[in-house]
């Protein structure tokens, strides 16, 4: 009996992978060169950003993550976030992220947005003492305009207010020409 290439799921999903690769090949081939644009070689700059445009970056992303400190040490967890006013909410399930809210332990939010053609991009990080919401207003509007991604229960919403707020952004310019 000949072999039936239409069942094997393995050889349909490597066909699937290497189209996919030449695809993927030609799409950055053809795509311009990030260091130059209209014939002038580029040189990246960073600029350091406002509070309001760090809010206002920060308000346009859902998807962020939440750093805090886990048996003294540095963690990163990513979680789907929104901003309300000075306040980024999240939900968790239960966990070391509930964990630190409930013990108003210091966190900080990170969100960013990067161009990988131009070399550019943003990053926001506000810090602030995480706490959870018991206000059950407030916690309905969250869940309203937040829907987390992972499939788990997110029973609980956390505030952290953006007591410090930071920002940076990296710009490509041309660089300087002295006028002859």
């Amino acid at each position: 009996m000949p072999f039936n290439w239409c069942r094997s799921t393995g050889a349909v999903r490597l066909w699937a992978f290497r189209l996919g690769s030449v695809i993927l090949r030609a799409m950055t081939s053809i795509a311009p060169d990030p260091e130059e644009v209209e014939g002038l070689p580029q040189v990246g700059l960073f600029e350091h950003l406002g509070r309001a445009e760090c809010l206002d970056l920060l308000a346009r992303e859902r998807f962020g993550r939440v750093v805090l400190s886990v048996d003294c040490m540095p963690v990163a967890f990513p979680v789907n976030l929104v901003v309300i006013g000075d306040d980024v909410y999240f939900m968790s399930a239960h966990g070391a992220k509930v964990d630190q809210a409930g013990g108003n332990s210091v966190v900080s939010i990170e969100a960013d947005a990067t161009d990988p053609i131009y070399h550019t991009g943003w990053s926001v990080l506000v810090t602030g003492m995480a706490e959870i919401v018991t206000d059950n207003e407030l916690a309905e509007r969250v869940e309203r305009e937040l829907s987390p991604w992972a499939p788990l229960d997110h029973p609980v919403v956390v505030r952290v207010p953006c007591t410090v707020v930071t920002g940076r952004r990296l710009t490509r310019r041309p660089p300087h020409r002295a006028l002859t």
